[in-house]
């Protein structure tokens, strides 16, 4: 079931696509501000930032198996947006 989000995104579902990999899909609720590379540029720190300090049994997985985690974002009429693709090294920190 589509969860709405704050600023006017909606997540629809996430998979594990692959062994290695995750992706989750969104939805913008309402037409995108930005350009997708201005919203690409601008979201990946964000996440990369978020994954690094969060704590939990999920995100630990992801972080012990290793995995590439994708971020698709689509427009309201189903035609993706941008895709944001994080891989171990972009959230990992290093020790």
């Amino acid at each position: 079931m589509p969860m709405p989000l704050p600023g006017g995104i909606r997540m629809d579902k996430a998979e594990a696509v692959s062994k290695n990999e995750f992706k989750y899909h969104y939805t913008f609720t309402q037409t995108p501000a930005v350009t997708a590379e201005e919203f690409v540029r601008s979201t990946k720190p964000a996440l990369t930032l978020a994954l690094q300090s969060t704590k939990g049994k999920d995100l630990d997985m992801f972080k012990d198996d290793k995995m590439t985690l994708i971020y698709a974002y689509y427009t309201m009429d189903g035609k993706l947006f941008a895709e944001v693709k994080l891989m171990p090294e972009d959230y990992i920190k290093q020790k």
